[in-house]
């Protein structure tokens, strides 16, 4: 008797693993993955073009092509670039990368012709969004850096910069042009880096 129930038994789960396995394979392989995607709440959701306007700093996603989707779910830290027409993935990131591709912080960088490389350069290593779209020399002599944000948006950016360069966060020093149109921050490199 105990051989028979044991039998059933076996039956029984040989019978549900067999029922599970075609569940999963109708309902989650057989669709297309584009459509698990579309089922789950994104934050974000771009195309590279077509669709919503973004920012041509997302083309550092490597292989992105026009039409390709982006993922980006803030929760899982997690971005995904698929390609509708292939049905694959193309590239999966962290969301902050990928945040950091769409949303670039544009910068002034006022210092020396002989620094502006190497302020450039730290900057870059440590802030994936800061693009430095301006350099020239300053009009004025600043014993301490400076960085200046345009917009109270970009204070914090401005106090993280200025934590990095051992700068003070501050206002544009007086006889320093206006920023161009576009900038987010400026920084004004002291004498001592010229």
């Amino acid at each position: 008797m105990d051989i028979i129930i044991g039998i059933i038994g076996i039956l029984l789960l040989i019978a549900f693993l067999g029922w599970l396995i075609r569940f999963i394979k109708n309902k989650v392989l057989g669709k297309n993955l584009f459509q698990h995607f579309t089922e789950i709440k994104a934050e974000l959701k771009y195309t590279l073009s077509g669709g919503r306007r973004i920012n041509k700093q997302i083309e550092k996603f490597e292989n992105a092509e026009n039409n390709d989707y982006v993922l980006a779910y803030k929760d899982a830290d997690i971005s995904i670039i698929y390609r509708k027409g292939e049905n694959r993935i193309i590239k999966i990131d962290n969301y902050s990368n990928f945040v950091a591709a769409a949303n670039p912080i544009n910068i002034s960088l006022l210092a020396a012709d002989t620094a502006q490389k190497s302020i450039q350069d730290k900057i870059s290593q440590q802030f994936k969004n800061a693009v430095v779209s301006n350099k020239s020399t300053p009009k004025t002599a600043q014993t301490k850096g400076v960085v200046y944000a345009t917009s109270p948006d970009f204070n914090d950016a401005a106090k993280q910069l200025a934590q990095l360069l051992g700068y003070d966060v501050g206002s544009l020093p007086a006889g320093e042009d206006a920023p161009a149109q576009g900038t987010d921050i400026v920084i004004v490199a002291p004498v001592a880096n010229q």
